[in-house]
């Protein structure tokens, strides 16, 4: 049986994940560890294709730019919507769930909120998008 991550297997992770100014943005001793199958593409590109060949306990570290991580920063995914179509609690800052036409789900983020125009101000880029990030993982289980 070969003990190198490939395609298809089924991979614990214990895994630091840090911005560019070093601020740590995911950390699994604190969260779960992540757990995923290899090709499924269920994480990010780049971070499916970094543990391909890696053996049970083998440390990494990687840096992923933008486009193979959570993309660039799109400025066109804004979205202008009338207050009165978003919760009466809603906030800067705060998260909302959206479906494209595909069904995928979009997580639009409140940027700005125009109380004398009765907007807000959406934004469709993921919160990592535009960020270089940096890895340091280490692979616990393979199935």
């Amino acid at each position: 049986m070969d003990n190198k991550v490939q395609t298809g297997n089924n991979v614990t992770i214990e895994c630091v994940g840090q911005l560019e100014n070093g601020m740590v943005f995911l950390d699994t001793k604190v969260d779960e560890p992540i757990v995923f199958v290899v090709g499924n593409y269920s994480v990010i590109k780049g971070f499916n294709e970094a543990v391909i060949g890696m053996i049970l306990d083998e440390e990494k570290k990687f840096t992923l730019p933008p486009k193979e991580a959570f993309g660039e920063y799109n400025d066109s995914l804004f979205l202008n919507v009338p207050l009165n179509q978003l919760p009466a609690e809603a906030t800067k800052g705060m998260q909302l769930k959206s479906q494209d036409d595909k069904g995928n789900e979009i997580i639009w983020s409140i940027k700005e909120i125009q109380k004398k125009n009765d907007l807000a101000v959406l934004d469709g880029n993921h919160i990592l998008a535009g960020h270089t990030l940096s890895f340091n993982i280490k692979v616990i289980k393979i199935a």
